[in-house]
């Protein structure tokens, strides 16, 4: 196996979207030949990030605000591994299994301040928040140990 680690600068203004969109997409396709592969070997991907168990937890990636000049994006064995997720990893992992289920699937960003995205899947048409998936269950686990 090659570990490819590609220093990729984003070009400004509206195309910034489509190219993040274009790096997101190579992880779509890495996520849905990953669970091919589990299948051939025997096993049975999580079909979305919510399920996969022990839970990932979600991260948010430092923003723009923040200083951020990098960010990487993580495939679905490495997320299972580190056992956490920002939103692009969330969203490309759930758009990965939704292809390999046969659905119509990729990530889409969308813009919070013009200069951050948020990462989301969209599945058979359908808007999904996979990050907000993950932040809602961290919730009830959190709540079930006060209760």
């Amino acid at each position: 196996m090659i570990e490819a680690r590609i220093h990729l600068p984003t070009p400004p203004g509206p195309a910034r979207q489509e190219f993040l969109e274009m790096l997101a997409e190579v992880l779509v396709r890495s996520n849905h030949d990953w669970a091919t592969r589990e299948v051939e070997d025997g096993r049975e991907p999580h079909c979305c990030i919510a399920c996969v168990r022990p839970r990932i937890r979600y991260t948010p990636p430092p923003g723009a605000a923040a200083g951020q000049r990098c960010q990487n994006f993580w495939p679905a064995p490495a997320v299972i591994q580190r056992g956490q997720a920002t939103c692009l990893d969330a969203a490309a992992y759930d758009a990965g299994m939704a292809r390999w289920e046969g659905k119509d699937a990729y990530v889409a960003f969308e813009d919070i301040n013009g200069r951050d995205f948020h990462a989301v899947a969209v599945i058979d048409g359908k808007r999904v928040d996979s990050a907000q998936k993950l932040i809602d269950g961290m919730e009830k686990e959190r709540t079930k140990k006060w209760a």
